[in-house]
C-alpha cells in the first residue's frame, strides 16, 4: 500500500451501475494505483440489484449492501470498504477494513441526505479521527479535518464529459497534506464511496 500512501494526490475513476461497481486510483501523473471492484456477487444478485435499485431510485433504497476491494498494482489486496445495506433514507455508515478483514475506521454519516450530510471519521475503536465536510450547497467539494479541526485534505467531485459533449460519470479528486494512517485509508475509503457508491 506504500505508493498509494505516499502520493499526495489521488484520482477516483469508475462507474457504479446499479448492478456492479468498479474503478480505478491513479497518482497525479495518471499512474494507477489500485483498482477498486465488487467480487462475489452472483448473476442473481446483480440482476435483482438493478431491478430494484431502478424501480426505487428516488427513495434512497438500496437492497443489497456493498463490499468493495481495493488491490494495487500488482493485484495484492490493500483494504476493502463495506456499505451496509438501506431502507429508505437512512444514514450511512461506511466501513474500511483491512486485507485480512479486521476493521480499521468508518465515516459515519450525521445527517440523512447522502451527499451533503458531514461524516465523522473514526477508528476501529470509534475513536474521533476527524471529519467530512461539505463545502458549499451542491457538496462537490468536501474539506477532511482531523480531531484537532486541522485540514489535511480535500475531495472534489468533477463532472467528466466526453468530446461528443455528452454527460460522463464524474470522478473524485483527493489533494492530501500531513495525514497518516488510519485517517488517510479513511479519507480514500470515503473517496471511493462518493464516486461509486452514492
Amino acid at each position: 500500500m506504500s505508493e498509494l500512501l505516499a502520493s499526495a494526490v489521488v484520482d477516483v475513476n469508475g462507474s457504479n451501475r446499479a448492478s456492479e461497481l468498479e474503478g480505478t486510483l491513479f497518482d497525479g501523473n495518471g499512474t494507477v494505483l489500485a483498482t477498486v471492484d465488487e467480487p462475489g456477487l452472483s448473476r442473481w444478485q446483480r440482476v435483482y440489484r438493478a431491478g430494484y435499485t431502478f424501480a426505487n431510485r428516488k427513495q434512497g433504497v438500496r437492497p443489497l449492501g456493498h463490499r468493495l476491494e481495493v488491490r494495487g498494482a500488482a493485484g495484492e489486496p490493500l483494504f476493502s470498504i463495506a456499505d451496509a445495506r438501506r431502507i429508505g433514507p437512512s444514514r450511512r455508515r461506511i466501513r474500511v477494513l483491512g486485507p485480512d478483514g479486521s476493521p480499521v475506521g468508518a465515516a459515519e454519516q450525521a445527517w440523512r441526505n447522502p451527499i451533503r450530510g458531514r461524516f465523522r471519521l473514526v477508528d476501529a475503536h470509534r475513536g474521533a479521527l476527524g471529519e467530512l465536510r461539505p463545502l458549499g450547497r451542491l457538496a462537490l467539494r468536501y474539506s477532511v479535518v482531523d480531531s484537532g479541526g486541522v485540514e489535511v485534505a480535500q475531495i472534489s467531485r468533477i463532472p467528466v464529459t466526453t468530446p461528443q459533449g455528452g454527460g460522463a460519470p464524474s470522478r473524485c479528486h483527493v489533494t492530501f497534506g500531513d495525514v497518516s494512517d488510519p485517517l488517510r485509508v479513511v479519507v480514500l475509503g470515503c473517496a471511493i464511496a462518493l464516486q461509486l457508491m452514492v
